[in-house]
């Protein structure tokens, strides 16, 4: 049995055009967040990355940031001391004045650095130049950090009990809301793995977004203020950031046809106009 290819005929997609309905693209294909690669993304995900100290940035609310998205910190490796109890490092949120001391000493390179939302770390135990043991282990925040943030009024002056009570309170998960992890977050609400990332389509509903978007600018381009009133299928919706899926208002535009082409990636158009 032949099955008939509508892709083929020109009436259908002539008509398709007329329509505003364009055809769907499914591809899983990672979308590249906050200038982090694939493999970047997946390793602050998922136990942590080693990178150049120098990628670290300090930013004027003191957190710390690699590329475009608020990281925390933390030594991996200890050295054992059969002499005393194990001591665990702890996470760094702010460029406080422990990492400062480690940095002048040429001792940063020891952290890797995570976006991780839960407290627990593998931490490898170091003895005569080897790893004797490498396990998960629940770490504290740091004291020097949450002063330099003020976090919960955190201060050098309060009782022993009240920083124990905050450092025990402590929740990446609360501190991540207050600091959201993308600095860019006017363009990406929320990270995805490859697995999450949702199909890069346009919703269902697509015909119907695109028409409310025309029609509250009044039929006229943003770009060049052109009237399409009387033309409305040059008015077409655009979406920034390239992702199908994100309908959120600060993501469309209504552009006309040559404007629209005119946009990143859209040299496909100008083959069309």
């Amino acid at each position: 049995m032949h099955i008939f290819d509508f892709l083929q005929d020109d009436e259908f997609n002539q008509l398709r055009e007329q329509m505003n309905a364009p055809l769907l693209e499914t591809t899983n294909a990672f979308v590249n967040v906050a200038g982090l690669t694939q493999q970047e993304w997946v390793a602050l995900r998922n136990g942590g990355l080693e990178i150049d100290s120098k990628l670290i940035k300090q930013g004027k609310d003191g957190t710390l940031s690699y590329k475009d998205v608020r990281v925390t910190l933390n030594i991996r490796d200890i050295n054992a001391n059969t002499s005393r109890e194990l001591s665990l490092p702890k996470i760094h949120i702010g460029y406080c004045k422990t990492l400062d001391e480690m940095q002048r000493n040429a001792r940063f390179e020891r952290y890797i650095v995570s976006m991780e939302k839960h407290m627990n770390r593998q931490i490898n135990v170091v003895k005569d130049n080897q790893t004797v043991n490498s396990d998960e282990h629940e770490l504290d925040v740091c004291r020097n950090c949450l002063g330099l943030l003020s976090w919960k009024r955190y201060h050098g002056g309060m009782t022993l009990a009240a920083k124990n009570q905050i450092v025990a309170e402590f929740s990446l998960v609360e501190f991540f809301e207050k600091y959201p992890q993308t600095l860019k977050l006017e363009e990406y609400e929320q990270l995805h793995t490859e697995q999450s990332q949702p199909s890069n389509v346009y919703h269902k509903n697509w015909a119907e977004i695109s028409l409310k978007v025309r029609e509250r600018m009044n039929w006229q381009c943003e770009e060049c203020d052109g009237d399409f009133r009387h033309n409305k299928r040059q008015l077409h919706v655009h979406h920034v950031n390239g992702l199908k899926y994100d309908n959120s208002s600060k993501n469309l535009r209504a552009l006309c046809h040559d404007c629209h082409a005119k946009q990143p990636y859209h040299g496909h158009m100008l083959a069309k106009s």
